[in-house]
């Protein structure tokens, strides 16, 4: 063996296969193929010329030789044995295996693939054929792949008479500019009738100045008649939006986009409406941030909902929106209704302010009753004070009399004065409790005492009664306390 043959064997050196026999080096199976090859070598003398041997080694991997055995003869032309040569031919075979499972693949795939998959190409004299096709293209035109390999006749044949010329225009405009070419025309067979189609397919220049197209035509009629039905659908509800006055628009749920709109959307936005349509609703009308739908992405249920509006200058309008989902041929919409509240926002601003001005106002008016009623309480104690002085000193009947009807009217106007002083404190939120302790008894007394005169007068009874365990001092505010007694008393009397 050769020195490539010993390393193949993991030999240090050739001279260690003499002797040795392809059991010793192979499986059992390889062996005892070639040992029969060589013996039919040897008993007919003729050669094996490029046969292809595959071995599966103990480690699993899997090798490919092409090998030629001839019969080696002695000087007298006797066969004494055979030689051969090998030639590694792995890597060959594996790339053969490759393109075999692709052609297995992409044979599968054009037929699991809605429509035709094909090559097609256009020649300088304008002939054209499909050099491939799959078998799609029986479905698509009703021809086989094989009647249109050298010319593609049948498939124009059966083009819808309106769209021929339009479709061999775009043919050839896509030649001489190569260009992608992408159309949509109507075919009719007699199994199909007329159906709508669209191809799509990319160039390649060839050497003979042809233009070869790889793409692939499928049928749209079903898209078509939604898209027919969508339109329609369009129309009823365009009708319905233009009669009203509040801004609407309608967003395709999937992408946020704006299909449609009214004319009301223009007048409160300042926007026309080629600016927006077909374009995503955060771009110019919601504040969101992509990502950030109220309605779509956050979930929420927007009726009768305060919302800002994006205005053509930049500011932002408020508006009143509603937001409800509608299908159209199994597609979700947003149909968007809003309107412009700016006025109706000023007014409660002005509101707000005037109540602010109000209660401004009528504390300012508290603040300033409270001040008086206590510069009016001062000089009253005093008059009060001296009054009780002077009873005390006077001996005199008619001026005893005179200054208790002085004591009990500046009592009187004391209390009415304590009641403005009370209010005016309440308003300006200056109302303080201060408890004392205070011998009720006596506060109880008094009272009694000032409605005395008016009981006589009506003629009726007031009675005091106090419990005998009645405590002597209780820690209450003596004020607050005589004035809710003067007020009750005096509602009774």
């Amino acid at each position: 063996i050769n020195k490539n043959l010993a390393d193949f064997f993991g030999l240090k050196d050739s001279d260690e296969a003499i002797g040795k026999t392809d059991f010793d080096f192979f499986s059992n199976e390889h062996a005892r193929l070639a040992f029969e090859d060589e013996k039919r070598i040897i008993d007919t003398g003729e050669p094996l010329v490029g046969v292809e041997e595959k071995e599966t080694w103990p480690d699993g991997s899997i090798t490919w030789a092409s090998t030629t055995k001839m019969p080696l003869k002695d000087e007298k032309g006797e066969i004494i044995g055979t030689f051969g040569i090998s030639r590694d031919i792995t890597l060959q075979k594996n790339a053969e295996e490759s393109l075999r499972k692709k052609d297995i693949m992409v044979t599968k795939l054009a037929e699991n693939v809605p429509g035709v998959i094909y090559q097609f190409q256009y020649f300088p004299d304008r002939k054209t054929c499909f050099p491939y096709a799959s078998e799609g293209i029986s479905a698509i035109f009703g021809v086989t792949p094989d009647s249109v390999k050298t010319d593609a006749s049948p498939v124009f044949d059966v083009i819808h008479p309106d769209d021929l010329m339009p479709v061999f225009q775009s043919i050839r405009e896509a030649y001489q500019n190569l260009a992608i070419w992408k159309f949509e025309f109507r075919a009719i067979t007699p199994e199909n009738g007329t159906r709508w189609l669209t191809g799509e397919a990319k160039p390649e220049k060839q050497p003979d100045d042809s233009v070869l197209w790889y793409g692939y035509i499928h049928d749209i009629t079903e898209k078509k008649e939604s898209e027919r039905k969508v339109e329609s659908a369009f129309q009823r509800i365009r009708h319905i939006m233009n009669s009203v006055q509040a801004g609407i628009i309608l967003v395709r749920k999937n992408d946020c986009m704006i299909v449609d709109s009214n004319p009301a959307v223009e007048k409160i936005t300042g926007l026309k409406q080629h600016q927006f349509l077909n374009k995503k609703c955060n771009t110019f009308f919601c504040p969101a941030l992509e990502g950030n739908c109220p309605a779509i992405d956050l979930g929420q249920h927007i009726e009768n909902s305060e919302r800002r509006i994006k205005h053509a200058d930049g500011k932002l309008i408020p508006i009143l929106k509603n937001v409800v989902e509608i299908e159209i041929e199994g597609e979700i919409y947003l149909l968007e209704s809003f309107v412009d509240i700016s006025k109706q926002k000023e007014a409660e601003e002005q509101m707000i302010e005037a109540k602010m001005q109000a209660e401004s106002a009528n504390k300012a008016k508290s603040e300033f009753l409270a001040n008086m009623s206590h510069e009016i309480r001062t000089p009253m104690n005093s008059i009060l004070g001296f009054s009780e002085v002077m009873l005390n000193t006077v001996k005199d009947e008619k001026q005893i009399g005179y200054l208790k009807t002085i004591l009990n009217s500046g009592k009187t106007l004391l209390s009415l004065i304590n009641d403005i002083l009370d209010l005016s404190k309440i308003e300006a939120g200056k109302m303080e409790i201060s408890p004392t302790p205070t011998d009720l008894k006596v506060l109880i007394n008094e009272i009694r005492d000032i409605f005395r005169q008016k009981v006589k007068e009506k003629n009726i009874d007031l009675f005091v009664e106090t419990d005998s365990i009645f405590p002597g001092s209780v820690f209450i505010d003596e004020i607050r306390m005589r004035q809710i007694v003067l007020n009750i008393v005096g509602n009774a009397v």
